[in-house]
């Protein structure tokens, strides 16, 4: 910028020398890289565990509700025992079942 210089502004540069690469790190440095290590280690764990309960969560809700659901609809059926038979020939049969006091079998 102009007129700088002439209005008295000055830089000072201070150059330090570079930490040798090869230098062994204090035990304080390891001390608190370990304590670092291992907070995020800690808090890793800890959001991975939430994470899985909350799953475990939604999926018991979901099968609770198909449950209590399908309970519910057998109750409605009449009959809370086993599981419903959907075998077609069983369905058949019942759907066409002959009003009572006619053979079910004609003679040939």
């Amino acid at each position: 910028m102009h007129d700088h210089c002439e209005n008295g502004q000055r830089v000072v540069v201070t150059v330090l020398p570079a930490p040798c690469p090869h230098e062994t790190p204090t035990v304080d440095e390891r001390r608190q890289a370990s304590a670092i290590l291992l907070v995020e280690s800690v808090f890793g764990v800890s959001v991975t565990l939430l994470i899985c309960a909350m799953i475990m969560c939604v999926l018991l809700c979901c099968v609770l509700r198909y449950t209590f659901s399908n309970h519910a609809m057998l109750t409605r059926r009449g009959g809370a025992g086993g599981a419903p038979n959907f075998n077609r020939l069983d369905t058949e049969m019942v759907g066409s079942a002959p009003p009572p006091g006619k053979p079910q079998h004609e003679a040939v």
